[in-house]
């Protein structure tokens, strides 16, 4: 099953859904709402983010979450090709490289040349960030579904704990 398609509306308008229709609600609760100040400030979290986290959990950082994707296959989506052509692409592409991490079965596996399939990267809040400021990303998002947060023990050891800061 493939998420919902974003239609152009009339005379090729573009009807991409604001970032509060793609984002599981749950994800302000435990990140902030990016009609907050400080959403972008990435250690800042929202008021379930303690409870979320719990306290003896060394990683505060990393979510797993289920995109779909909308007219762009895994492996492009993952690789940052949402951003080709942008003048300030390299620099996007260093702050996706940063937030988001694909695993082989993602990039590699049966629907990652499927232009409208899932993936499950692990993100920091920088990924929400970017998927709030960035048309570009909202437009190839059709919906992100927050997971239960890891242990460090779960994550690849490659993951730094704590991620490397969104560049302004």
């Amino acid at each position: 099953m493939s998420p919902a398609k974003s239609k152009p509306g009339k005379g090729g308008a573009d009807l991409r859904l604001p970032y509060e229709r793609l984002v599981d609600p749950g994800a302000d609760w435990v990140l902030g709402s990016p009609a907050r100040p400080a959403f972008d400030e990435i250690t800042t979290l929202g008021p379930g983010g303690d409870y979320f986290f719990l306290p003896e959990r060394e990683n505060r950082y990393w979510l797993p979450v289920l995109v779909g994707l909308n007219q762009i296959t895994v492996r492009d989506f993952a690789a940052g090709a949402q951003f080709d052509g942008l003048k300030d692409s390299d620099t996007l592409k260093e702050q996706w490289t940063n937030c988001t991490v694909f695993s082989d079965l993602d990039v590699d596996g049966p629907g990652a040349t499927d232009p409208n399939f899932y993936c499950a990267p692990t993100v920091t809040k920088a990924f929400f960030v970017l998927l709030s400021q960035r048309s570009e990303l909202r437009r190839v998002v059709a919906s992100v579904t927050l997971g239960l947060p890891l242990d460090r023990e779960s994550l690849p050891p490659s993951i730094p704990i704590p991620p490397p800061p969104l560049s302004k």
